[in-house]
């Protein structure tokens, strides 16, 4: 059977088109095959004519050669030899149309000049080689030549290494000639000495370099290549690139290149339009071979030499500038034969309707194979804009294998709302839903602007906003409306943009400080003037202009996204909108790092009417429930039930039972789908067992009975329990092993997060007991008093209302304050957490009952009358150990006194119970029932202590985090406005009664001041928390002193989230997280 590819499998509604999928993959399979020699050699040593083609020092001079199949004869020509045709440099063909020449050491020099003069059938032309590294072009005469290129000391990269920062990738696309200040075209070096530090201090990671294969026309932004090997000349020597290159790497900053195999420059001199004579040698025949829109040639993708020269391309940037990769242009013109213009691609059928270029497709596919061969680290990213299914997606799934592919949808949006729509029409749920439009299992990388919209004739997001007014109104202090409005939605467009990326973040040079007017290059029309081909960075440097609010924004906005390692992996959750208010909400960071809220006062309202618990389920929860539902069935994991639980927006779901392991597994499961299908309706699942305070939390109630291989449940007591010895035997087995082993029961119900509900009056308390019911309690008794005669049996309800029928009632009743309940025919151990494996909590109750069952067992066997001794061991286990018996009120204070009484042991948290897990008797039970070792279960304590230490340690440093970064500097600029408020009002009136903010302003400040010793305190014991000793000791400092400190700093933020104006408050309330779901 054929395996399905990942690609498909993620997406069903590609399977209409798994044959097309599967072909182009195929396709590509076969091509590699074919060009690697069925794999006897690898795609990178394919891909290495650049060290066979072109321009070569050798021991014994030079060796050229030149794929020209078309030609006749070849020449050398150039300033060694006066650019005359001589016999000495006279070309000789080889096989497969290759041209060969070798010259002695001195017959040609590191700086010469030179061209090939090349002859066909009907003609001949001075060509300048395909595979040249360095072409430069004559200042007067402006022609282009070759240049040898073999300095006496070569450039040698200090970096030897690198590694680029991907989370997230923050690029910085720029262009080396119109970086600088100054009206000229800039250079390698002054970029690499004055603007890689500007880079490097705004917080880019990464920039992408345009135009670096070397194009004849200044103008076309480098898009119409000529020479694929040559770095441009017009900004500088290799060299000088590799030192930039360098430098960049030794700041932390990745170097890709914006390269173009989509199309190629119609030059014959300087290109490759006619090399020998053939128009078609590296582009497709016929109507294929010009692109309709660019006035360029397209490469013939099916044919293996031009698939070489590309792939030796890549590989050549590669290795010989230490480039980390590549943003590919014209994606999406080499996809279709139509070149995507005039496409609508409305639907799935648009990718697949035998409009694509295959040979496209395999080219790019083996492309992205070959560079992550070379550089696993690279990086390649697809200017693509039709939603080509898989583009992004790995090759081994069915995808063309880039890492990221460009979001072009969203600077589509930006500029068509600011050009079509007045303020009050921008829909913060149309702008959320765009930036976040894309496919799930591919990264992409955001941009609220691209290059092009600089250009003339077109206009940037802020030039856009302001206008003329950028030319009269940008000095502070004279700012207008339109000034302060462009600038606060240019701030928030980008601010939208960056922080809901699921890969990367781009912004074009200048941008980011609102660069003015256009970029226009030089041309005739303008007198080949530079004056608005460069970036007037004294703009953003003059701190009297408000240009800097841009840029200091922009950095702020990066230095936020980077304090949160794999940002862009992290879950984006809209919290609220509201398009009357034009509000919207997303993210939380404590939800995020934490899994629950570390701040926040409780809402007006919160459970305790039972209005959400006994009420309909919403419509958005039932249509995630359905989805739920289908995703589990389609695994076999039969959800039977869900419903509306206690607090707001909770909900729960019951499975239907099946054999310990399976369940297992289904559990782990279920968490994970229920988190993927609640990110389809922009939900987030919270599984934390307290995910926020003053309301219940979560956990989950695990049934677990004894079942024999032939389907006979020994927990079933049938209708006379006091009968049914069976029953009663494994009834006794369970008390015994249940009181016997409590602090292990406990410890496999033990996180973190549910030492927050543990004996919180919502869920069972830390004491370990059994509730066994109103029936089973009097046969207990009864067995306890040596006269076993009856079995109470079910009474009857009556409800009072007379049209109602009596209800039969059961004898065995219900107790939801028990941890370990029995009810009907098993047992419910309902202290599990919501976020927790049930394997623990099965393998402890498993091991525990068959360590007594064997003790059982071991008696009963050397019993004369078995009858008599089944009767004796049921009386003595359940007359010894019925102190764990209890069918009162778990939460209530008078069962924590009884069960001290008892001598019930009750372990209050995680770090409490991780003890027993060592102890001889714990290690000695394992052992004889061959589960773990000593040295195993010593593992899993060390783990339990490291997993509490780094949880309390992230939700600490998470608290220090908003609390020095939101919380306290919103406060002190809302004590600010108080102030502000006292000061404007008595100025205005001396008699004005200020009481009420001077009431406010005392009471802010007083509770700041808390705020901050609180957080000073939490500072201080986190950081002590790190040098204790690993284990116990630092688990226990967390849970005694890290965790104390950290309640302190919530008591007086909480209080001032109920004082503090909305406005200024940084996250959203618990009202707005809990009742707009």
């Amino acid at each position: 059977m054929e395996k399905t590819l990942n690609l498909i499998k993620n997406d069903p509604w590609l399977e209409p088109f798994a044959g097309a999928i599967t072909g182009r993959h195929q396709h590509v399979l076969d091509k590699e095959a074919e060009l690697t020699n069925k794999g006897k050699q690898t795609l990178s040593d394919f891909a290495s004519g650049y060290l066979y083609f072109g321009l070569h020092r050798t021991d014994k001079g030079w060796t050229f050669r030149e794929w020209a199949p078309n030609a006749t004869h070849i020449y050398m020509v150039g300033t060694f030899n006066n650019w005359e045709e001589k016999a000495a440099y006279k070309l000789k063909k080889q096989k497969n149309g290759i041209w060969e020449i070798n010259l002695p050491a001195d017959a040609i020099h590191h700086g010469d000049l030179y061209k090939l003069n090349v002859y066909w059938e009907g003609g001949q032309g001075e060509r300048i080689p395909a595979w040249a590294t360095r072409v430069v072009q004559d200042e007067q005469t402006k022609i282009f030549s070759a240049q040898v290129w073999a300095p006496e000391k070569p450039y040698k990269f200090k970096k030897k290494t690198f590694k680029p920062d991907t989370n997230p990738l923050l690029i910085y696309e720029c262009h080396i000639g119109m970086a600088q200040r100054e009206e000229k075209v800039g250079t390698y070096n002054e970029f690499r000495e004055k603007i890689l530090p500007r880079i490097a201090e705004e917080g880019y990671n990464c920039i992408q370099i345009m135009a670096i294969q070397e194009h004849p026309y200044y103008g076309s932004f480098g898009y119409h290549v000529s020479s694929f090997f040559a770095a441009s000349s017009r900004f500088g020597t290799p060299d000088e690139l590799k030192a930039l290159i360098d430098a960049a790497h030794e700041m932390g900053i990745a170097v890709i290149m914006d390269i173009v195999h989509s199309h190629a420059v119609k030059n014959e001199v300087e290109g490759l339009g006619n090399f020998a004579g053939d128009p078609n040698q590296y582009f497709y025949p016929g109507v294929r071979r010009e692109h309709p829109a660019w006035d360029s040639l397209c490469f013939d993708y099916g044919k293996n030499e031009v698939i070489h020269f590309l792939l030796s391309n890549c590989k050549y940037w590669l290795e010989e500038y230490q480039f980390d990769g590549f943003r590919f242009d014209g994606v999406t013109s080499m996809l279709y034969y139509s070149h995507g213009l005039g496409e609508a691609f409305m639907n799935y059928g648009d990718y697949f309707n035998g409009h694509e270029d295959d040979n496209a497709i395999c080219y790019l596919t083996l492309a992205n194979d070959l560079i992550h061969q070379v550089n696993p680290k690279a990086i390649t990213i697809a200017e693509e804009v039709s939603g080509m299914p898989g583009l992004a997606a790995k090759v081994e799934d069915g995808g063309y294998g880039f890492d990221y592919r460009m979001a072009m949808n969203i600077p589509d949006y930006w500029i068509k709302t600011i050009k079509e729509k007045i303020d009050e029409d921008w829909k913060p749920s149309s702008m959320f839903w765009e930036v976040t439009n894309r496919r799930r299992d591919e990264k992409t990388i955001s941009y609220a602007e691209s290059h092009d919209q600089a250009l003339v004739g077109d206009k940037t997001i802020i030039f856009r906003l302001i206008d003329a007014d950028m030319y009269w109104h940008m000095q502070k202090g004279d700012e207008n409306y339109t000034v302060n409005r462009g600038i606060a939605l240019h701030k928030m467009i980008r601010m939208l943009t960056a922080t809901t990326i699921n890969g990367g973040y781009l912004n074009f040079m200048g941008n980011e400080f609102g660069h003015p007017e256009w970029i226009d290059f030089p041309r005739e029309g303008n007198g080949w003037s530079c004056k608005y081909a460069r970036r007037q960075w004294d703009l953003v440097d003059n701190k009297n202009l408000t240009y800097h609010y841009m840029a200091d924004f922009d950095e702020s906005m990066l230095k936020v996204i980077k304090t949160v390692k794999d940002f862009q992996a992290t879950p984006i959750q809209e919290i609220w909108h509201n398009d009357g208010d034009q509000i919207l909400a997303y993210q939380r960071k404590d939800l995020i790092f934490t899994g629950r809220t570390l701040f926040g006062a409780s809402a007006p309202k919160g459970q305790e009417l039972d209005d959400h618990y006994f009420g309909a389920i919403k419509e958005r929860i039932a249509s995630f429930m359905k989805d739920l539902n289908i995703e589990l069935w389609k695994l076999g994991i039969l959800s039977k039930t869900q419903h509306n639980e206690v607090a707001p927006a909770q909900h729960e779901m019951a499975p239907i039972f099946t054999t310990a392991n399976i369940s297992t597994d289904h559990n782990q499961l279920v968490m994970e789908i229920m988190k993927k299908v609640a990110k389809r309706h922009n939900l987030e699942c919270l599984l934390h067992e307290k995910p926020f305070a003053g309301v219940n939390g979560s956990g989950k109630h695990n049934n677990w009975s004894i079942v024999t291989d032939t389907g006979v449940n020994l927990l079933d007591p049938g209708k006379k329990p006091h009968e049914n010895k069976i029953f009663l035997l494994f009834l006794a087995s369970i008390i015994k092993a249940v009181d016997e082993n409590a602090e292990l029961l406990r410890l496999s119900a033990s996180n973190p997060g549910n030492d927050h509900r543990l004996g919180a009056n919502e869920a069972p308390p830390a004491i370990i007991s059994i509730f066994l019911g109103e029936q089973l309690e009097d046969v207990v008794e009864q067995i306890v008093r040596g006269d076993v005669s009856s079995s109470i049996q079910g009474s009857k309800l009556d409800t009072g209302v007379h049209v109602l029928p009596v209800l039969k009632k059961d004898a065995t009743d219900r107790n939801r304050t028990s941890p370990f309940a029995f009810t009907g025919n098993k047992f419910e151990f309902r202290m599990l957490g919501s976020s927790m494996s049930i394997a623990g909590a099965n393998f402890v109750l498993n091991t525990i009952v068959a360590d007594t069952l064997q003790q059982f067992a071991d008696e009963l066997e050397k019993a004369d009358d078995f009858n008599k001794a089944v009767k004796e061991v049921i009386k003595k286990n359940i007359t010894e150990h019925q102190r764990v018996i209890f069918n009162g009120d778990g939460y209530s204070d008078e069962w924590v006194a009884e069960a001290e009484k008892r001598g019930l042991p009750n372990v209050k948290s995680m770090v409490e119970a991780v003890p027993y897990l060592v102890t001889d008797k714990t290690v000695e039970l394992f052992e004889r029932q061959n589960v773990l070792s000593k040295a195993e279960l010593e593992s899993r304590a060390e783990i339990n202590y490291e997993n509490y230490s780094k949880t309390i340690n992230i939700e600490a440093k998470t608290m220090i985090d908003m609390a020095g970064k939101q919380f306290i500097p919103a406060v002190i600029s809302y004590v600010t406005s108080l102030a502000d408020s006292v000061n404007t009002v008595t100025a205005a009136c001396a008699a004005a009664d200020v009481s009420v903010q001077t009431e406010l302003l005392t009471k802010c400040s007083s509770l700041l001041a808390k705020a901050q010793k609180a957080l000073a305190n939490l500072e201080k014991v986190t950081a002590e928390a790190a040098e204790k000793e690993e284990g116990q000791e630092q688990a226990l400092f967390f849970k005694n002193t890290v965790f104390v400190a950290m309640e302190e700093l919530r008591a007086p933020i909480d209080e001032l989230e109920m004082i503090v104006d909305q406005e200024f408050w940084p996250v959203p309330s618990y009202g707005d997280l809990l009742f707009e779901v």
